[in-house]
């Protein structure tokens, strides 16, 4: 019922949305990655990127913006996912409503597993109702195909712990380097995995696993190395290092705002850059904006824990309201919400009641991750926070709320294995 229930839930919501798309602009002539790189802004935004991509891939079999030259800023899971289905505005509800249905279940799967039918059933429940994964289902953006990877392979590589089927502990692999493929920052999110692989003294199984793994995101560094004769995933992360961590470090540092930094650097920078070799000029990005943090770590740190805590307090719900009303406007933080005196009276309450609702399940979540570790140290419980944890760190601080997406789940199986546990062993001492 829980699973109907989201499933329902996701395919009525994202089927009212008048607007799927990021904030940006679909160009008819996009530029090349390389002179997209030296650029603070790309113009073209993150949904408009995902279509070119896959309207490209379905067209001409080719994984470019321009139809000339090879991209890898950005990887080719989410626009295989768009060429499969076309584009099409309402299979891609359809089906992704499908994958948060789905991501439901195996969370459901896992909490059984690992800690009981209750857990299973709570973290089940809490992310049918997670608002930000909710309002993400009818986007062209690739957050819920990414969880429901990362959720699915965690369920095949628990099962490989009670059944030792070396296949399985392979497939998980693959579908851990899937989820690579589609949100470069699951890249190294197989280390917890190979540590308790490593921990139970199942290294061949964690070879396996890694092996799986090596694969699929082994396959995309070869093409990559074919074209540009460098072995790299994507030029993405030197890109962001410098116009997101950087940028915010020379913001706090110079007293601006960050749009203005980015620009500054963008002038001071990126013009300098040498070659058309998307994957060296990441590399020049990524040693310039090292360069400036090293210059400057305990601001740095500041900023990256204050980026942290935007990414955790940042408002999703409310893109439900306003792709549903058609609004343009876009909050971004409770804040906001609150300071909105120009939305309608009815759109305002609605959305300040999400966000609320939101920010009382995102907190309860980060809280309960971090009392799981504190007083259960047991392997699952670990296991899961150290996940939701990595793909927190590993985002900020970039100041979206969306990067606590894949996040919420594996808080959402903590908390509830501390509450159930905790319920149990009160009522053993009664």
């Amino acid at each position: 019922m829980i699973v109907f229930g989201a499933l329902v839930l996701r395919l009525v919501v994202a089927g009212f949305y008048k607007n799927r798309l990021s904030p940006g602009e679909a160009v008819k002539y996009p530029a090349s990655e390389s002179e997209y790189l030296r650029k603070a802004y790309i113009e073209i935004g993150d949904s408009q990127q995902y279509q070119e991509l896959g309207r490209n891939l379905r067209n001409k079999l080719f994984f470019s913006w321009d139809g000339k030259t090879a991209v890898t800023f950005r990887t080719p899971g989410y626009p295989i996912f768009l060429a499969l289905i076309n584009n099409n505005s309402i299979l891609l509800f359809v089906f992704q409503s499908l994958l948060g249905a789905l991501t439901v279940l195996f969370l459901f799967l896992l909490g059984d597993f690992w800690f009981s039918r209750r857990v299973g059933m709570l973290a089940a429940m809490l992310m049918a109702f997670d608002l930000p994964a909710i309002a993400h289902t009818g986007m062209v953006m690739s957050e819920t195909l990414f969880v429901f990877l990362v959720v699915l392979s965690c369920w095949l590589f628990s099962v490989a712990q009670r059944r030792p089927v070396a296949v399985l502990l392979t497939i998980s692999g693959v579908v851990f380097g899937l989820a690579a493929l589609t949100r470069p920052v699951a890249l190294f999110a197989w280390v917890p995995f190979m540590a308790v692989l490593a921990l139970k003294g199942r290294w061949k199984g964690g070879l396996l696993f890694f092996l799986g793994f090596v694969v699929i995101c082994g396959g995309w560094m070869v093409r990559n190395y074919c074209h540009y004769q460098r072995l790299g995933f994507s030029s993405i992360g030197g890109y962001n290092l410098l116009f997101y961590n950087a940028a915010a470090l020379v913001a706090d540092r110079e007293g601006i705002p960050f749009q203005q930094a980015r620009e500054k650097l963008e002038r001071d920078y990126a013009v300098k850059l040498t070659g058309d070799n998307p994957l060296d000029l990441s590399a020049q990005l990524g040693a310039i904006a090292t360069r400036i943090i090293i210059s400057d770590p305990l601001r740095y740190a500041k900023v990256y824990l204050q980026g942290l805590f935007k990414i955790i307090t940042g408002v999703k719900s409310d893109e439900i309201v306003f792709r549903i009303t058609g609004s343009e406007i876009r909050l971004a933080t409770f804040k906001n919400i609150l300071k909105a005196s120009d939305l309608p009276l009815t759109n305002r309450i609605v959305t300040v009641i999400l966000a609320i609702l939101e920010m009382i399940f995102t907190f309860g979540a980060v809280l309960f991750s971090l009392l799981g570790i504190v007083r259960r140290r047991d392997l699952p419980v670990i296991l899961f926070a150290v996940l939701g944890w990595y793909f927190l760190l590993a985002a900020a601080p970039l100041p979206d709320g969306r990067f606590k997406i894949p996040a919420l789940p594996f808080f959402y199986l903590v908390g509830g294995g501390l509450i159930f546990a905790q319920r149990a062993s009160e009522g053993a001492g009664k």
